[in-house]
C-alpha cells in the first residue's frame, strides 16, 4: 500500500493468501511470466526501460491521485477511520 500512495510501480510475484488480490490491484509486472532471474530481470526492464513501463508509472500516479483522496475528510478510509476511533472510545 506504502508504494501506491506514493505512486511508485511495484513488481510482484505473489506466493499465498492475499498477496493475489493486493499483487492485481497494484499492478502485476510479471503477468505470468515465470520468477527466476530471468523472469525478473524482464520483468526490472519492463519497468524501468521499456514503453510498458510509462504507462506502469501512469497507473500508479492515479491510484496515488485516488488514494490520495481516500484520507481527505471526504474519503471512506478517513471516515471508517473515525468510526472505529468513535467506537472504541465507546467501549
Amino acid at each position: 500500500m506504502e508504494s501506491i500512495c506514493e505512486g511508485i510501480p511495484m513488481i510482484c510475484q505473489p506466493y499465498f493468501a492475499d498477496q493475489m488480490v493486493n499483487s492485481r490491484y497494484s499492478w502485476v509486472a510479471l503477468r505470468g511470466e515465470t520468477g527466476g532471474e530471468e523472469g525478473i530481470e524482464r520483468a526490472i526492464r519492463r519497468v524501468m526501460v521499456e514503453a510498458d513501463g510509462q504507462g506502469m508509472e501512469k497507473r500508479a500516479m492515479y491510484l496515488k491521485e485516488k488514494s490520495g483522496y481516500l484520507s481527505t475528510a471526504r474519503g471512506s478510509s478517513y471516515q471508517s477511520l473515525g468510526r472505529l476511533t468513535d467506537h472504541i472510545l465507546s467501549l
